[in-house]
């Protein structure tokens, strides 16, 4: 998701004139209702890139790589409402994610070992 006007105007990837993209992954089969009458994915942020179409030198990608991996944090996951994350979504994981549901017997633990994998695979495999 571009989220470049949620950005700090004042930070360097926005000063460079780069494009602020968030990566989420979510089960399109597992929904709830969260105090509304339309379904939410719950959402589990991956991370945030920019666009590098024009050169930078490795000063300017080691301050925009450093001002963004500052302001991750680990609540960046929630829930979206499944019709505009329906809308948005260009394209699926471009890999696989399979882990096999018996060996998990708490939902929890299940839930944390594909967001573990998912994380894993996003890492090794960009876009």
């Amino acid at each position: 998701m571009d989220e470049t006007q949620f950005w700090d105007p004042d930070c360097p990837a926005r000063l460079l004139g780069k494009r602020l993209v968030a990566t989420y992954a979510y089960n399109k089969g597992s929904h709830t209702y969260c105090c509304s009458l339309t379904p939410a994915y719950w959402l589990v942020y991956l991370g945030t890139e920019y666009n590098s179409e024009a050169e930078l030198s490795e000063e300017e990608k080691e301050l925009i790589d450093s001002s963004i991996r500052e302001s991750e944090t680990e609540d960046q996951s929630g829930y979206w409402n499944c019709s505009d994350i329906d809308r948005l979504v260009s394209h699926p994981l471009p890999y696989p994610i399979n882990v096999d549901r018996e060996d998990f017997p708490q939902e929890r633990e299940y839930d944390r070992k594909v967001e573990e994998d998912i994380r894993e695979s996003f890492y090794a495999n960009p876009c």
